[in-house]
């Protein structure tokens, strides 16, 4: 009989010790479930801190053309937009975050929907990019017909603009101050930034747009003729 009492409390105490075991768990996963998530650092690229040392401009401002001919000109700021026609009674109408001014009737009506459908200066300029437009940094007095461009493509697709012409590099986010990145052989505008900074390295270290073209090829990047309107 003494035996059996032993027994039933050895289980007894066992059940006990289990028990709070038990409890214990359930307390330690609800300070797991209160501790802070650890905190996800984006790795994407940011152009404002990727070139820091260099003045950029408050107001970013480009030339917009397509197959060699100046199609726009404008600023990332809320403004007017001038069109070749005749402006109507009222005057130009206002945008809320873009100032331009059209210089080819032809493509006025392309670039008018692409404006519509936009919500932003960025959005405008991705939208303008994707359907052939390139983008050319507002720096040296502007061209009516820039000839000598090529589009900048690796494997991931399109990189960037670059034409045998005196102008600025420059990125389609983050836009150096006048008088910055300034080369006297080539002009480069860059359209997918995780690529700027490799860009910018060959820039300074190549002296003329063959040696340039000829590295960037090296590299694997791909240089496609940029067509002329006339072509």
């Amino acid at each position: 009989m003494v035996k059996i009492w032993y027994n039933l409390a050895a289980i007894f105490l066992i059940v006990l010790l289990l028990n709070q075991l038990d409890q214990q768990s359930q307390k330690t996963d609800a300070v797991e479930k209160l501790k802070p998530l650890p905190t996800v650092i984006s790795q994407k690229n940011n152009s404002s801190t990727m070139f820091e040392n260099i003045p950029k401009r408050d107001i970013r401002t480009f030339y917009i053309y397509k197959n060699g001919v100046l199609t726009l000109a404008l600023e990332d700021r809320p403004g007017t937009l001038h069109s070749m026609a005749s402006p109507p009674p009222t005057g130009a109408p206002t945008h809320p975050f873009i100032h331009g001014s059209a210089y080819d009737a032809k493509s006025e009506d392309e670039m008018g929907t692409l404006l519509r459908k936009s919500t932003s200066f960025d959005n405008y300029i991705n939208l303008l990019i994707e359907a052939g437009y390139d983008v050319v940094s507002r720096e040296n007095t502007f061209q009516l017909k820039l000839e000598g461009g090529f589009r900048l493509e690796d494997e991931k697709g399109l990189v960037g603009a670059l034409w045998n012409y005196p102008g600025q590099f420059t990125c389609i986010g983050w836009q150096p101050a006048s008088g910055q990145l300034d080369f006297d052989y080539v002009t480069l505008t860059v359209y997918r930034q995780d690529r700027a900074r490799e860009l910018l390295n060959q820039l300074q270290s190549n002296q003329t747009f063959e040696a340039l073209k000829n590295h960037l090829e090296s590299l694997g990047f791909k240089l496609i003729p940029i067509p002329l309107e006339s072509d």
